[in-house]
């Protein structure tokens, strides 16, 4: 089976695995609404700001989002319609009858692991 024109087959992967995070695809779904800053995903989505930045970092990389400076703010967006589609078709495949009807639950975090702990057995 050809897919025309060309199907980018690496470049859909790199984008589905940016989205396949729980924190990645409700940053996503939010900007689905709409562009907002680094504060208002924060607050919105309960995240911490180092956190948050790696997640949109792995996003811009992946060209999910895209960044623009205004003043001292950064605003976050989709990168371009490919993306809005691809992420409303998630919203709607899971779900949401339609994007304006979905709200985006705070993303789920994982429990920190114990690090392990070792005792030192002396000899004698």
């Amino acid at each position: 089976m050809t897919l025309e024109p060309p199907f980018d087959v690496d470049a859909a992967a790199s984008m589905l695995r940016a989205l396949a995070n729980p924190m990645r695809l409700a940053v996503a779904l939010r900007l689905l609404q709409g562009s907002c800053t680094v504060a208002t995903l924060e607050t919105e989505l309960g995240l911490r700001q180092p956190n948050l930045s790696q997640q949109l970092a792995e996003l811009r990389d992946a060209g999910v989002v895209s960044a623009e400076r205004q003043s001292r703010n950064m605003i976050y967006s989709l990168a371009d319609d490919r993306q809005r589609r691809l992420v409303q078709a998630l919203l709607l495949a899971f779900g949401a009858q339609t994007a304006s009807q979905a709200s985006v639950q705070r993303p789920v975090s994982r429990p920190q692991q114990q690090a392990a702990v070792f005792a030192r057995i002396g000899t004698g």
